[in-house]
Parts: C-alpha cells; sequence; structure tokens
C-alpha cells in the first residue's frame, strides 16, 4: 500500500512525493485565479468595494474584538442582510468565484467555505487576528484515522482575552478551543465535538509554507496550555448578548441591505453571465 500524503507524519516531514503533489495542485489552482481575476475584474472590484462598505457598518455596531465582530457577522448572514434579496440558504451552490468565495454569500447561499472566506475578508479589514483553519470534521467522535484524512470542512480562527478560538460561522457559531497542537474541542457542557487540523491545505491555498506550519504548531500548542472560557460564559455572556444586540437593531440592518440592494443585485448579475 502506498503512502498516505494527507497523513500530517508524511508531509510534515518534507516528504518529497506529497509536497510535490501539493505544489503542483497549488500551481493549477493559481492558474485558476488568474483566470478568474482576468474574467470578473470588474465583479470583483465591486465585491471589495461592498467589503469595504460592510466593513465600516460593523465597525459602527462598536464591538470590541474579532470573536464578537465574527458573531455579528454571522447574524448578518443568517439573517439574509448580506444577499441580494434578502433569501439564505445554508447550503452550496454551483458557478462560485473560487478566488472569492465569499461572493457566494451575495447570491443567497452558502457553506462553511463561504462563510469563512467571508469572515477572513472582513475581520482582516477590521484589522483582526483571523486565520482560516482548515479541518477533518467527523459525522460522530472523531477517529485515531483522523490524520490520515482529507480535509473536509474549514472555519476561522479569532481571538478574544488573549487566546486564540475557533469559531465555526456556518453552524451556529459553535466556539471551540485548542486540545493540542492538532485537534480543537468544541466548547461546550452537552457536545464533545473535535476538530482535526489538516494544514496541508494551506499549502494548497498558498496562505502558508511548511515552515509556517510548524511554527503555527507550536503555537497552537501555547495555546492548548491556557485556560479557556466556559460553555456559559461564551453562551451566556457573549453570544446572547450580541444577538440581543442584533435583535434590537434589526431596522438598522433592512435599512443596510436597502442601501446596498442594487450593488448586491448587479454583483450576482455579473457573476450570472
Amino acid at each position: 500500500m502506498g503512502k498516505n500524503i494527507y497523513n500530517e507524519n508524511v508531509y510534515l516531514s518534507g516528504d518529497k512525493e506529497a509536497m510535490d503533489t501539493f505544489l503542483l495542485r497549488k500551481e493549477r489552482e493559481n492558474l485558476l485565479h488568474v483566470v478568474e481575476r482576468l474574467k470578473y475584474e470588474d465583479t470583483i472590484r465591486e465585491y471589495n468595494r461592498f467589503l469595504l462598505i460592510l466593513r465600516d457598518f460593523i465597525k459602527s455596531l462598536g464591538f470590541d474584538t474579532s470573536l464578537e465582530n465574527a458573531i455579528a457577522l454571522s447574524y448578518l448572514i443568517h439573517h439574509g442582510y448580506l444577499t441580494f434579496d434578502k433569501n439564505f440558504k445554508n447550503e452550496e451552490t454551483k458557478d462560485e468565484i473560487s478566488a472569492r468565495y465569499g461572493m457566494t454569500i451575495l447570491k443567497g447561499y452558502g457553506c462553511c467555505r463561504n462563510y469563512s472566506d467571508m469572515g477572513k475578508d472582513i475581520l482582516m479589514l477590521l484589522d483582526y487576528y483571523v486565520k482560516n483553519f482548515y479541518c477533518y470534521q467527523p459525522n460522530l467522535s472523531l477517529p485515531k484515522s483522523a490524520r490520515l484524512k482529507e480535509a473536509n470542512h474549514v472555519i476561522n480562527l479569532v481571538e478574544y482575552d488573549g487566546c486564540k478560538y475557533g469559531i465555526d460561522l456556518y453552524n451556529g457559531c459553535a466556539l471551540y478551543s485548542f486540545k493540542d497542537c492538532f485537534t480543537l474541542r468544541k466548547i461546550s457542557s452537552f457536545d464533545d465535538g473535535k476538530l482535526r487540523y489538516k494544514p496541508y491545505y494551506e499549502i494548497l491555498t498558498g496562505e502558508s509554507t511548511l515552515e509556517d506550519i510548524k511554527r503555527q504548531l507550536e503555537d497552537f500548542k501555547n495555546e492548548s496550555r491556557k485556560s479557556h472560557i466556559s460553555f456559559l460564559v461564551y453562551e451566556n455572556d457573549i453570544r446572547a448578548q450580541i444577538v440581543e444586540f442584533m435583535n434590537k437593531h434589526k431596522d438598522l440592518f433592512e435599512d443596510f441591505h436597502n442601501e446596498t440592494k442594487s450593488m448586491k443585485e448587479n454583483i450576482v448579475l455579473s457573476l450570472r453571465k
């Protein structure tokens, strides 16, 4: 049986076959992005302008951390305020631009990659720490064979009170803390869900080199030694208060939706051409 190139024990050791495969896929992805950026140059420019408007709007809400702003963004996505017609479905759609996955949200569709891409864009524009965390998410408990699996999910890493957390904007803003350098554990009183970090995907996207990944693993190991917020603090003192604030300001969000509606419509129509 041949080696499994998705095994962290293989590619993190610098295995030539694994790295050559990843770098070839990276080149193909880069070529696709070049083609997309040329084909949709005006659309991407308009989407970037929309992101700046959205950045300013979220900033005006007054939240102080990347975690809080991420929750607010997820609320706006889920409730359709960022779509062209205020209808939104948590599902995949065809005709995406892989160079700008967040743009799919404006069409009224979104899965994990669309949420995390827009989350990364907005939090970076807000000058907060954010990182895409590519991982393997099991159907049930995390198997021992998780290190052999390909990535099937992506969430965002954010910061709160000096600690890094994983937040799944797609799945109800579920929050995770580091158990070890490869494992995120869900902060919950009833769900022991875990995610396995699959850093090879950062090589494919060009976000990290092998040396970058090794440094990040050390950082994540240090994160696992820290004290983290409890489930009750997150649900009752952080997330619930933000949702309450957002529910009280729906008129403000309706105004934002209406003021940006024509811009979003133009972007979506351009994607369909």
